[in-house]
C-alpha cells in the first residue's frame, strides 16, 4: 500500500512539473511576442532609433518622432512593459534609455540606422 502512494504522489508531483513547464514555456513565449510586437510599430521603432546612443528626458522624444505627446507616452508604456525601454523620473522629467540589449541586436540585424 505504501509503495502504490509513493509511486501515486510522485506522479502527481512529476505532472505539476510537466504542467509548470509548459506554463513556463507560454508565459516565455508571450513575453517574446509583447517584444517583437513592441519593435513592429513604425512610431516605437522611431522612440526607440532616438534613444539608442544615451538617455533622454521624454520633452525630446515628441519633436523628433512627430505625434502627440499623449500617442508618444502610450508608446513608451508599451516598449517599456516589454523590457525594451528603462524610465527614472527625475523632478518631474522622466528619462527614458534603452535597457535591451536584444533591441539593439535586432535593429543591427535589420541595418536600421539612427535616425
Amino acid at each position: 500500500m505504501m509503495h502504490c502512494i509513493k509511486y501515486n504522489f510522485i506522479t502527481y508531483v512529476l505532472k505539476i512539473k510537466n504542467y509548470l513547464n509548459i506554463g513556463n514555456y507560454r508565459y516565455l513565449m508571450k513575453q517574446k511576442i509583447r517584444f517583437l510586437k513592441a519593435l513592429a510599430d513604425e512610431t516605437r521603432m522611431k522612440i526607440v532609433l532616438h534613444l539608442l546612443d544615451k538617455e533622454k528626458c521624454a520633452c525630446t522624444i515628441y519633436p523628433v518622432v512627430g505625434r502627440a505627446q499623449s500617442t508618444v507616452s502610450e508608446h513608451l508604456a508599451i516598449l517599456e512593459k516589454a523590457g525594451i525601454l528603462r524610465s527614472r523620473k527625475v523632478g518631474k522629467n522622466i528619462w527614458y534609455e534603452v535597457k535591451s540589449r536584444k533591441a539593439r541586436e535586432i535593429l543591427k540585424i535589420l541595418d536600421i540606422k539612427k535616425i
